[in-house]
């Protein structure tokens, strides 16, 4: 085989390939990656929680009325009690350092996408005010 003809199949293939992202495009691959490994072990991998100790995530009343204040949760971890779909919760969540604020917007817009029909996306600017506006809560590690 000709070498200007290995290259237009290799030019085909990669044409191929970019054709075939494009049609399987997945918008909250990032945040599924990022909830895999940093969420779901307490929460389920479907965001079911687990037993009395990790609250839900999907179907969640807690987060639909407080999406934004998410943010803070993951980012700094949280140690009070807290009520889920009338279910009490007191084991501490730590924080996930780790996390930028772009991957934890992906994070909750996830969850949104994902387990809470209807909600709106957040933009990364409402996630960095809010993240602004918990600057002072206590670093959970």
């Amino acid at each position: 085989m000709s070498n200007r003809r290995w290259g237009w199949g290799l030019l085909g293939m990669v044409a191929l390939g970019v054709l075939w992202s494009a049609c399987s495009y997945q918008p909250f691959r990032q945040g599924e990656i990022l909830y895999a490994n940093f969420c779901a072990t307490c929460h389920g991998e479907n965001g079911e929680g687990f037993r009395d100790l990790y609250p839900p995530l999907a179907n969640s009343d807690y987060f639909r009325e407080n999406q934004l204040e998410t943010a803070c949760i993951i980012h700094y971890g949280m140690d009070k009690e807290l009520v889920v779909n009338g279910k009490t919760y007191q084991q501490a969540m730590l924080a996930v350092t780790q996390l930028n604020d772009v991957e934890i917007c992906n994070v909750i817009n996830l969850l949104s996408y994902s387990w809470h029909s209807g909600m709106k996306t957040v933009t990364i600017d409402e996630v960095r005010a809010q993240l602004e506006s918990c600057s002072d809560w206590e670093l959970l590690d």
